[in-house]
Order: C-alpha cells, then structure tokens, then sequence
C-alpha cells in the first residue's frame, strides 16, 4: 500500500468512490463542453488534470476501461489532450451507464477482460 499517501485497506473504498464521482461530475460536464473552462482552448487546469487522469487511470486497463465504459467525454478529453489542444474527436452521447462503486475488484476486472 501507499500508507505515506495515505492509501491504506481502510482507505481506498473512499478513495474509488471519489473518483467514480469525479468521473460522473466531469463526464457531465464534458458533455456540454470541450475543456474545463470553455470550449476554445485548455487552461492550465485541464492540463493539471490531463497528467494523472492519462498516466495514473486512463492507461491501466482497470480504471481505464471503466472510463470508458462510464465516462466516455472523459476518456474522449483525456485523448485529446495527450494529442495536444488542437486534435479534433467526434463527441458521443451523453452516459448510459451508471457509476457505482465495484462490489469486488473481480467484478471490475471481469468487466474489463470481456469488453
């Protein structure tokens, strides 16, 4: 574990049900907008959150396809911000699928390995 983060057993079910509602929050709005300020440019925020968003849950097949699945504008913003601010993606429509927290870990990995 990550104790000096403060990731701990006791901790990461809070931590994921932050995140999923990040997810959910910010897949609303990029829904209604190309970037967090707007829709001309990224700001130094979107930039901010670009990094760990791509580096840390975007590319690990878990949390990344679970993006996917449950966050498409955010998955479609994380791409086009690693392609830099002028890279141009159709938009898809608004979420379908709830976010919840993961009854188990396998459950967000069966969920991954058969899509």
């Amino acid at each position: 574990m990550l104790a000096v983060l403060g990731v701990s057993e006791q901790t990461i079910p809070g931590i994921e049900q932050r995140y999923y509602t990040f997810l959910q929050l910010f897949n609303l709005h990029l829904h209604q907008h190309t970037y967090l300020l707007g829709d001309a440019l990224p700001c130094v925020g979107d930039c901010a959150l670009a990094g760990p968003l791509h580096a840390h849950l975007y590319r690990d097949p878990v949390p990344g396809q679970r993006m996917k699945l449950q966050a498409p504008h955010v998955a479609e913003w994380v791409e086009r911000m690693a392609l830099g601010p002028h890279a141009s993606f159709p938009r898809t429509e608004a979420p379908t699928l709830p976010l919840r927290a993961p009854a188990t870990t396998t459950e967000v990995t069966a969920a991954a390995t058969t899509t």
